[in-house]
This record gives structure tokens, C-alpha cells and sequence, in this order.
């Protein structure tokens, strides 16, 4: 059976509670380190056990582990396991003993038998066992220890067996239950006999009692226990076998060093303690020989005439007893007592009604540094070495407490044995005799210096505290409440008196006192902080008034809670006395509504100026666009042109201002989208070309070809920037050339890094004039602005969209050689490259220009054309115009001029192409490459160039305007278009027109004296109930974003800003009144154009920008009403959106939202989730259909 490990410990029980009383009890006991080497088990003292081991010896037997014991569990009483299950008998007391002597551990390894047990011994299982007879020597993996027990071995036989001795037993069946109880001797003397072992005694003697065995041989004590518990009358010890049984413990040469220790603590063990073990364990009364009826009649006369002696003898026995159990009983009282004082770590010491020392602990002598013998019968004044003056006091002190019978205490200051001042609480108890008379006083002894010099260590440091925050601007506190509700502060500190006007003495005496300073108006605000931030564990941080020195002051409370386990709060915090600031915060609040006055009366202005000035550059621009469609002579034209580049450039200056103005006022937004940036120079380009060639400059633009097809970047802000530096090269260069570079730098996978270059010939910047360039409304010299004009906002503007794309602006300049502008960006990759049918070709360059060939063959590379020397090998052919003739005519040929052609290339009735230079643009390059090698471009290239016209005629328009230009410039642009126009000047004119006349479509300005659009568009959707019969569009000089969802929320379809164009014009109409384009070259064609997006060129891109940052902002506060379930705000929040997206044409989108906010308000939010998905999707697919508008106007 496997055996059982634990770690128990080992006790003895007695053998028979019945016959023997008041048995000890002994264990294995763990031994505690020693207090004055916490790493070493105790020192044994000499006297005690006869020998100490060394330092090394302590430190080896603390390290280690438990020993695991195995022990023979059934050979009581020397080892056995008792019914609580820990071992018992002779063995266990010696262990126990060898466990305090060396101070080691054993732990218990439960066995079924002693055969288990020495397997598990021999195995290296176990590393100790006991007991077992010693060998003469040493095993292979067993070693033996100095016997501890010397016992004989008895023959056992049936009661009527003759007495045998060992020789008797030849030829018989003899049991053992050890082997090792037959030595090798002793077996040559018994020839022919049968030797059977049991599994232990009690089973030997059961064979012998059964007659199926003559004879056992055993242990004496375990014979004489089991005879006596088994088999009385049946068994009897017949003789002695001459044989000696040595026990001894076995240990496993693992633990070879341990061995002599062992022996030393076996041979060390106190006589007594030997004779207390045998006198527990051995009872000396062994039934050896014949029967006791063959000496009956002898022992019969000796047993009268020692019953006479006996009797006296047990007279006298019994008085002896009486007074050794007295003088035993005395001795254990007297070392209960000795122990009990010195297991006080306490100095203590006893007096006699004399006041003279009877007794004292070792604590008392190490604490003054004095001997026992020196002090026991003398008294305080005659031996205690301290001053003579605490002696007296002290005597004194000892005699009132015994005349008084009182206990007393006093704290005094006694000199240690190192003569250093301590100080100890002085504790003094009288007792009395049995008699009842004084018996003098116990006196104990406890040091509170470290306790002293804590608290004076703490108001040292508390006055330090108080010292330094007596100068700080603010006042630290801890507030506490009790739970029964007390109120107190443990600690105020700082300058108190300026504050409160009361001193941190009596704030700390008295909180009320505090706190009745509190402005009564104040009062509740703090307790509903107190309450609330003890609730919940959270810092209090609140402003209330206090009145102090007879004025009202602001406090501003800082206060972190903490609570402790009797449920008290207590509050750390800091008072600051905010009034100044509460002051210049009321101050800078009204500053602050004086400057959104201010702002708001700024931004009306701006809308007036806008309005006022955008209503007659209307009639203005208007009436050049038709003057341009009459037959005009060349000078006319040239007059016309002028006054047209006038108008443009006092748009350009309204369009800055009011640029500046949001930027300024933080309200435009950089939106990034997916851009072509070759695409957006392209357009630059072709805008600036015309502006330059009228001052004879050439353009040229270089384009890196490692940049990516389409980078995230906001491409309506960036061409702005690009045109804005473009006019101001063109602007101040008289001769020479300007142009645009775009470099890569710092490519990367995902980024890049890019530099748009704008370069000119012109006049040049001086470097004093660098510093106040980027200034608003400043120019380089005051002499530009004679000469040259302009508001100075341009480069301003510049810089500051260029910071809000996180992007830098710098400029190189030398006075009279011209001026480079750069802008560096960080740029997100959409896509690297774009498939192109080109993708393989190869090309020749030939020109006598290497910057043009170099800017060429940087725009062929995109278009996966590769560039090559030998003209041989060319799929295409680029050659200075001058050289054309000098190619064959098989060979496809590009001729390269500087001419300027309006797009970029032209293509000639015999098939000769020449490409402009001047400017180089990418979407010229394409276009010829993909004619010379016979490919086409994708339908969605060619729809940019679809010109589509549309059937316009017998359809009737009503113009509302009250600007009598306005409305002859707006019914001449109708009519031109093949509209029927009718014009009346207010609201109130348009519905009186409106009772006799139905219209196609309505266009109407929105600020009209009378009645104005806002006002009409009501008016005529409550004649029309739920239903919009007619489309109605404002045209209106106001473009601010916010335009757009006014106009909407009034009921309004579409939205232009003035001066609008005719394509604008004719473009905007034909999508609200729904008529179709007429056929063009191909079916295919009118139907892409069918599809396309009815905004194109309707809005002007700022109007879009507004409308997609207020919708998101709708969107979010949407999201926070639906969140908070406020059904009537998401409700508003959606009529809003859907009304301006009906704005932008989504009238599917805008009728959802309308019925969705009925339903809201009507049912709640209740069930509704699903359609406020729908909606919130369909509004983000507005917006991305709107940013993708966004590019294709850039």
C-alpha cells in the first residue's frame, strides 16, 4: 500500500488512561529561531544538555527542511500511532527531545507496517527511521545512530509450558515479528527450528495463543503491553533469550553530517529525562518461570510477615509522597513564575512590603544595566543606580501604593545602561497575602522615548508646517465629520486672519466658528458639494463667498475625501482666495460679449458689403456676358474685356475678404479628399495662362513624375492658394515668365512629401520687406499698392490655410530677378498609380530646350510611356515645332511650340498636333499621346467635355428682385437660354402674379423691401399644402454658408449666388425643371450626360463647404439627442438637414426626413432606429457625392 505524507506533529498518549494518571504529553516540536539571531535555531545552554553547538552547526540545521520520519506504526509502547493519528511512545519522546536539542523538524511519513516503513527507508523515501535494531555497522545507504534504548528480548509461550531458555527451542516453530530480533549467533543454537515471521507482535503472540507456533521471541515491553492488553491468562513470558534489542534511529547518508549531532543530543540527554521516558513507558512487572500456584504456599508466609513491614513502610511512603508532590507542586509554581517574567519583554520586578526586590526578569537588568543578585533584598534607594532624586521619588511612590492599596502610575526619566536619558511609564500594583495582610507590589517598566520622540518630532514639524504655510498665498485645511455628524477641522495653517479673519487656533477649536463666516446664500452650495462628494469619493471643487474684515470675498475650495474604517470623512484640501481673479473673470466676461458684439457687427457687415455689392456687380458681369454674344469691332471687344478682368478682380478682392474673415474667426475648415494634383495644376495653369499671355509672359510648369495619381489633401484650398500666388507673379512681373514646379520629398509607401513651387521674373522682394509680407491688408512697399493695387490679403490668406493643413510657406526673393514661393505639404497616398492605355509605349524627345524635355518626359512617365534616346524605337515623336518637317510623315509626330493655345494642344484638318509649352499641361500631353497611337479615353474623360444643349422654349419663368438691374440682367440671361421671363420687384408683386399665371420655376432674391424670399417661399408652399408643385430658387448676393440652410429651412429647392453665368444659370434650371437634353453625337453620349450630376458648376464650392460642415455638426448633435432620448431635438436636427439637402438635389432625401421628423415628434424615438440608420446614411452619401463635386470643380 503507498504510503501517506504529511507534516504532523508527533505526541504521545498515555497506555492505559485508567491505571496511569496525569501522563506528560511530548512532541516534535518546530523550534523558533532565537530572538537574538532570528536566522539560527536556539542555543542549547550547557548546563542544561552538556553540550551547544556551534554557529555554523545552528545555521545548517535552520536551513533544513522538514525530515521525513517513518516510524513503525503497531509496536506499542515503544512506537506506534495513536487514535488521534500521531505517533506515541518511547520513540516519539526521544525524537521529540532530539527535535528541541537541535532545533529540527520532522515530518511524518504514515505507514501500514514496519515492513513499509524500512522499504521506504531503504529506498531513500523516507530519511529517518526509528526504531531499529543497530548493526554492528553502517549500510550502503543507511546510517545508524548511538542506540537511545537498551531492551531485552523474552520467550512467550502458553500458560502451562515449561520454563525453556533459547536452547530449549531447537527443532520447534518459533515466530518473530522482526528479523533483526535473531542475530546470527543466536540462530547456530537453535538447529532444525522453524522460524515464521508475523507482520507484527500482536500476531506472533495470536499464533502462539492458537497453538499454531510453540514459542515467541520479542521485546520485552512490547511483549509485556500486549499480554497485559490481549492475552492476560493466556500468554506468558516464560524466560529471558539472552538477546538484547539496541534502537536506534536509521538515517539516509544524505544527511551523513546530521548523524553526529544526533549522537551528541542522545548522549547529552539528562539522566531524568531518560527515567522520566522508561517510567512512562515500562512497567517492570514481567511473569517469567513456572506458575504462580507452584510457589503459592512459599510466597504465601513471606507475603504475612512483610504485610506488617509493609503497612508501616506505606505509612511512611505516603507522608513522603505528600510532601514531595508539595515541594513538585511549589517548584512548577516557582518556574511558571520564572518563565512568566522572563517571556515579558517588559522590564518587571516584585517588592516585599519592605519595598526590597524579590525578584525581577532578565528585561529589568538589560534595561539598567544591573545583576539580580545585586538588587534582590535591597531596596530602591539602596541599589537602583539612578539619580538620587528619582530614587526618593520612586521609594516614595512604592510606600503610598501600599498604604493606599491603589495601583499607580507616573512617567519618569531614567538613565539606560548606556546612560542615555529614556523615558518609561512606571507601573506599580500591590497584591496581598493568603492572610490577607500586604505582600508588597509587582512593578513593569514600559519605554516610550521612541513614542516621546515621535511626538515631538510631530510638533516640531507641525510648528514648521505652520511657519511655512503662514506665508503662503493659500490656506491648507483637513475637515472632518464624524458619523454622527460632529464637524471639526484637525488642522487649518496658513494666513487664516486674511482670509477668515480668524486665526487657525480657533477655526481648529470650533468649525462653526468657520463656517458661520460662509455667505449665507453660500452655505447650501457647500453642503450639497460635501454630501455629494462623500457619496460618491470624489474631489470637491467649488467658488463660494465668505465675509471677512466687512467685505465679501471669493473662496475657491480644493478638497480630496478619504473616509476611515469607523465610517469618519475627512477631507485634505486648500483654500484660495479668488477674489481678484473673480473680478478680472466678470471683467473679461463683459470684454468677451463686448467682442462677440463687435464680432457679430462685424460679420453683418461683412454680409451687407457682400450683399450690396455682389446685387450690382450681378447686373454688371451679367451684362458682359450678353454684350459678349453681340457683334462687337475688335476695339469694343478689347473694352469689354477690360471692364469683364475689372469685375473678376473686385469679386476677387469681395471673395478675400471674406476669406480672411472666417479664417480668422476659426470657421473654415480644411475637408481633405481624394485629388489629381496634375489635373488641379492643369486648371491653375490654364486660368493663369490668360492673365499672363496678355502681358506677353510664358508660363511653365514642371510636375515631379514621382507623384502619386491621387493624394488626401482639401484640393479647393490648395488650388485657391496655387492661383492666389500665381496672380501675384503674374502681378508683379513685367517680363520673363512665371510657373508652377511640383516636387516630391521624402517619399514614403503612404506619404509624401511635396513642394508646389511658384517662380516669376518680376520685381523681386527686398529682405527687410520678408518680415511683413505674410501680414493682412500689407504689402511689400506702398508703392506696389500704387503701382500694382490689391488688398494685401492674398498671401496672408495663403499662409493661413496653409498652416491649417499643416503645412509652412517660404519664400526666396532677390530684388529685380524675381521671387520663389514655396509650399511644403505632407500628403497622404489615395493612389500611387493610375492604369492608363498608354502603358508601355515609348517616346523620342527632341528639342533644343533641355528644361521643356526634362518637364516632358517627367509628365510621360505617369502615363507609363517610356522615354527613349533612339528615335527608331519611339512609338511617338516629340520634336520643336520648327523640325516637324525634318520627320517622316509615317512617323506619328508631336510638334512642340510656344504659342499659347487655349487647351493646351490643338489638332489641325491635315492631322498635324502641336503641343503648347507654354503652359506644358499633363491633360494636353494625354490627350495628343492617346490621338498619335490611335487609343481613346474613358467615357468619364469624355463627359467633361460633353457640351449638351437642352429644349427650353415655351417655358415661363417668374424673376423676384428688387434691383432693377438685377432683374433686367437675370430675364435677359433667361431669354437667351429660350426662356419666357416675367420680373416683378418684391414677394407681395410675385403672388399676385402667381393667382393668374403657373411657372416652371420661381427664382427669387432673398432680401427684398415688402415681403422677401424667405417670406414668398412660405407663403407659396402653405398654397400648396404638402405637395411642391413648383421649384423655387433663390438668387441671392449673401454667400455666407449658413445662406444655404436658410434658405432651405424656408422651403426653398436650390440656391445661386450672384453674379451667376449662363452656363451656372442654365445648368442650375434644367435640373429643377426637370427637362430632358436633347440628342448629341451619339446615344451613348446623351445618356452619360443624362446622368450626370445636375450640381456640376451650379454651386459655387465655398456654398458646398458650408453645407457639408453644418450637416456633420447636425449629424453629431443627432447622434447626442437620439443618445439622450430627446425625440423632439433629433426631430429638429433632421428637418434641418433634410430641408438643405433638397438644397443640393436630393429630394428623395429630403422628403425621408421630413416624414421621419413627423413620426418622431408624433411616436418619440420609440421603434425608430432602423430609419434613423437609413437617413444617417443616405446624408453620408450626400456628403461624399457633394466632396466628390468639390473635386471636380478644382
Amino acid at each position: 500500500m503507498s504510503s501517506i505524507i504529511a507534516i504532523v506533529v508527533l505526541t504521545t498518549s498515555p497506555i492505559d488512561s485508567a491505571t496511569v494518571e496525569n501522563l506528560e504529553t511530548s512532541a516534535l516540536r518546530l523550534t523558533q529561531p532565537s530572538p537574538t539571531n532570528p536566522g539560527l535555531p536556539p542555543q542549547i545552554p550547557d548546563k542544561a544538555h552538556g553540550f551547544a553547538l556551534t554557529a555554523d552547526e545552528r545555521s545548517w540545521l535552520a536551513s533544513l527542511p522538514p525530515i521525513k520520519l517513518g516510524i513503525d506504526p503497531e509496536w506499542a509502547p515503544i512506537a506506534y500511532i495513536d487514535a488521534n493519528g500521531r505517533p506515541s511512545g518511547i520513540v516519539a519522546d526521544y525524537l521529540a527531545y532530539i527535535s528541541e536539542s537541535l532545533g529540527i523538524r520532522f515530518a511524518l511519513v504514515k505507514t501500514n507496517s514496519w515492513a513499509e516503513t524500512l522499504s521506504l527507508a531503504q529506498s531513500g523515501q523516507v530519511d529517518a527511521a526509528a526504531p531499529v535494531n543497530a548493526p554492528t555497522g553502517h549500510g550502503e545507504d543507511l546510517l545508524y545512530s548511538t542506540p537511545f534504548i537498551t531492551l531485552p528480548d523474552v520467550i512467550v509461550t502458553r500458560p502451562h509450558a515449561l520454563p525453556q531458555g533459547i536452547v530449549d527451542l531447537a527443532g520447534r516453530r518459533i515466530v518473530i515479528s522482526d528479523p533483526s530480533e535473531l542475530p546470527a549467533k543466536v540462530l547456530r543454537q537453535l538447529p532444525d527450528a522453524e522460524i515464521a515471521v508475523a507482520t507484527n507482535a500482536y500476531h506472533a503472540m495470536q499464533q502462539v495463543a492458537d497453538g499454531r507456533a510453540d514459542a515467541y521471541l520479542g521485546n520485552a515491553a512490547i511483549v509485556d503491553f500486549n499480554i497485559r492488553s490481549y492475552f492476560p491468562g493466556a500468554l506468558k513470558i516464560a524466560s529471558p533469550a539472552n538477546i538484547e534489542s539496541r534502537l536506534s534511529i536509521s538515517i539516509n547518508r544524505r544527511y551523513e553530517r546530521l548523524l553526529p549531532l544526533i549522537n551528541n543530543a542522545i548522549a547529552a540527554m539528562p539522566k531524568m529525562e531518560q527515567q522520566r521516558i522508561r517510567s512512562r513507558w515500562l512497567w517492570p512487572r514481567y511473569s517469567a518461570g513456572l506458575p504462580w500456584k507452584t510457589f503459592e504456599l512459599t510466597l504465601l508466609g513471606a507475603a504475612i510477615i512483610l504485610a506488617i513491614v509493609t503497612i508501616a513502610y506505606v505509612r511512611l511512603r505516603h507522608e513522603a509522597r505528600q510532601r514531595l508532590a508539595v515541594e513538585h507542586e511549589l517548584a512548577d509554581q516557582l518556574s511558571f513564575r520564572e518563565a512568566l517574567m522572563e517571556s515579558l519583554p517588559y522590564p518587571l520586578a516584585a517588592k516585599d512590603s519592605a519595598n526590597r526586590y524579590i525578584a525581577l526578569n532578565h528585561a529589568y537588568e538589560t534595561a539598567f544595566s544591573v545583576k539580580r543578585e545585586d538588587l534582590i533584598g535591597r531596596t530602591t534607594l539602596e541599589a537602583l543606580p539612578v539619580e538620587p532624586a528619582w530614587s526618593m521619588q520612586i521609594h516614595t511612590m512604592s510606600e503610598q501604593v501600599q498604604d493606599q492599596n491603589r495601583a499607580h502610575h507616573a512617567e519618569v526619566n531614567l538613565l539606560d545602561g548606556d546612560h542615555k536619558l529614556r523615558s518609561w511609564l512606571y507601573w506599580m500594583h500591590p497584591f496581598q497575602l493568603p492572610s490577607g495582610k500586604p505582600g508588597g507590589l509587582l512593578v513593569t517598566l514600559v519605554d516610550v522615548t521612541t513614542i516621546r520622540d515621535a511626538e515631538q518630532r510631530a510638533r516640531a514639524l507641525d510648528q514648521r508646517l505652520r511657519r511655512v504655510t503662514s506665508h503662503l498665498p493659500v490656506v491648507v485645511f483637513e475637515f472632518r465629520r464624524t458619523p454622527d455628524g460632529a464637524l471639526r477641522f484637525p488642522y487649518v495653517g496658513g494666513d487664516t486672519r486674511a482670509m477668515w479673519d480668524l486665526d487657525a487656533l480657533s477655526m481648529e477649536a470650533d468649525a462653526l466658528t468657520a463656517l458661520s463666516r460662509v455667505h449665507p446664500d453660500d452655505r447650501p452650495l457647500i453642503k450639497s458639494a460635501v454630501k455629494y462628494s462623500a457619496l460618491t469619493m470624489t474631489p470637491i471643487s467649488i467658488d463660494f463667498r465668505c465675509v471677512s474684515h466687512g467685505r465679501e470675498r471669493w473662496i475657491h475650495t480644493d478638497a480630496t475625501p478619504q473616509t476611515e474604517l469607523n465610517g469618519t470623512m475627512f477631507w485634505s484640501g486648500v483654500w484660495s482666495d479668488v477674489t481678484h481673479a473673480k473680478a478680472q473673470a466678470e471683467e473679461l466676461a463683459r470684454a468677451k460679449e463686448a467682442a462677440e458684439i463687435a464680432a457679430a457687427s462685424k460679420s453683418r457687415f461683412l454680409a451687407t458689403m457682400s450683399h450690396e455689392i455682389r446685387t450690382p456687380m450681378n447686373g454688371i458681369i451679367g451684362m458682359l456676358e450678353l454684350l459678349r454674344h453681340e457683334s462687337l469691332s475688335t476695339n469694343q471687344q478689347r473694352m469689354l474685356h477690360m471692364i469683364g478682368e475689372s469685375a473678376m478682380t473686385l469679386m476677387q478682392i469681395l471673395d478675400d475678404v471674406l476669406d480672411f474673415s472666417k479664417i480668422d474667426a476659426g470657421h473654415l475648415e480644411i475637408l481633405t479628399e481624394p485629388t489629381d494634383l496634375r489635373a488641379l495644376v492643369d486648371g491653375v495653369s490654364a486660368i493663369a495662362a490668360t492673365l499672363a499671355h496678355d502681358k506677353g509672359l510664358v508660363v511653365r510648369n514642371s510636375v515631379s513624375s514621382q507623384l502619386s495619381a491621387e493624394l488626401k489633401v482639401d484640393g479647393l484650398r490648395l488650388r485657391q492658394i496655387l492661383i492666389n500666388l500665381i496672380s501675384n507673379a503674374i502681378k508683379f512681373t513685367e517680363n520673363g515668365e512665371v510657373g508652377i514646379d511640383i516636387s516630391v520629398f521624402d517619399q514614403r509607401e503612404a506619404c509624401q512629401r511635396v513642394h508646389f513651387t511658384v517662380h516669376d521674373t518680376g520685381i523681386g522682394i527686398a529682405p527687410a520687406q520678408l518680415q511683413c509680407l505674410f501680414a493682412p491688408f500689407t504689402q511689400a512697399d506702398s508703392s506696389i499698392v500704387r503701382r500694382f493695387g490689391g488688398t494685401g490679403l492674398g498671401l496672408a490668406i495663403c499662409k493661413r490655410l496653409v498652416e491649417l493643413m499643416h503645412g509652412s510657406v517660404h519664400i526666396e526673393s532677390t530684388p529685380g530677378f524675381g521671387t520663389r514661393v514655396t509650399v511644403k505639404l505632407d500628403l497622404d497616398v489615395q493612389l500611387q498609380i493610375r492604369s492608363t492605355p498608354l502603358a508601355g509605349k515609348h517616346a523620342h524627345i527632341a528639342s533644343s530646350d533641355p528644361a521643356l524635355a526634362a518637364a516632358l518626359r517627367e509628365l510621360l512617365i505617369p502615363l507609363g510611356i517610356i522615354p527613349v534616346g533612339a528615335a527608331s524605337q519611339a512609338d511617338i515623336h516629340f520634336v520643336d515645332e520648327s523640325r516637324l518637317e525634318e520627320i517622316d510623315n509615317d512617323k506619328p509626330a508631336i510638334g512642340l511650340t510656344v504659342d499659347p493655345i487655349p487647351t493646351g494642344y490643338e489638332i489641325s484638318a491635315d492631322g498635324t498636333c502641336r503641343l503648347s509649352h507654354n503652359p506644358l499641361m499633363y491633360s494636353a500631353v494625354e490627350a495628343l499621346c492617346l490621338h498619335v497611337v490611335g487609343a481613346t479615353r474613358s467615357a468619364e474623360t469624355d463627359i467633361r467635355h460633353l457640351h449638351v444643349e437642352y429644349q427650353t422654349s415655351g417655358l415661363q419663368i417668374l424673376v423676384v428682385d428688387d434691383h432693377p438691374v438685377n432683374r433686367l440682367v437675370t430675364k435677359a440671361q433667361l431669354e437667351r437660354l429660350g426662356y419666357t421671363a416675367v420680373a416683378v420687384s418684391n414677394g407681395m408683386d410675385a403672388l399676385r402674379v402667381l393667382d393668374n399665371s403657373d411657372f416652371a420655376l420661381i427664382l427669387t432674391d432673398c432680401a427684398m423691401p415688402e415681403m422677401d424670399g424667405y417670406e414668398l417661399t412660405k407663403r407659396i408652399r402653405s398654397r400648396e399644402h404638402r405637395s411642391r408643385d413648383t421649384p423655387i430658387v433663390a438668387l441671392t448676393a449673401n454667400a455666407l454658408p449658413d445662406e444655404a440652410i436658410r434658405c432651405a429651412e424656408a422651403g426653398m429647392d436650390g440656391l445661386l449666388i450672384k453674379p451667376t453665368t449662363l452656363a451656372v444659370l442654365r445648368d442650375q434650371l434644367a435640373h429643377w425643371i426637370e427637362i430632358s437634353p436633347c440628342r448629341t453625337r451619339t446615344d451613348s453620349m446623351s445618356s452619360l450626360a443624362r446622368h450626370r450630376l445636375p450640381e456640376e458648376g451650379a454651386y459655387p464650392s465655398r456654398l458646398i463647404q458650408g453645407f457639408v460642415t453644418e450637416t456633420l455638426k447636425d449629424i453629431a448633435f443627432l447622434h447626442a439627442a437620439v443618445a439622450d432620448s430627446n425625440a423632439a431635438a433629433a426631430a429638429d436636427r433632421i428637418h434641418r438637414i433634410a430641408g438643405a439637402s433638397k438644397l443640393f438635389g436630393s429630394g428623395v432625401l429630403g422628403d425621408y426626413g421630413e416624414k421621419l421628423a413627423t413620426q418622431l415628434r408624433l411616436g418619440g424615438l420609440s421603434g425608430q432606429e432602423a430609419a434613423l440608420a437609413v437617413f444617417c446614411t443616405k446624408v453620408e452619401q450626400l456628403i461624399t457625392r457633394l466632396n466628390t463635386l468639390m473635386k471636380g470643380t478644382t
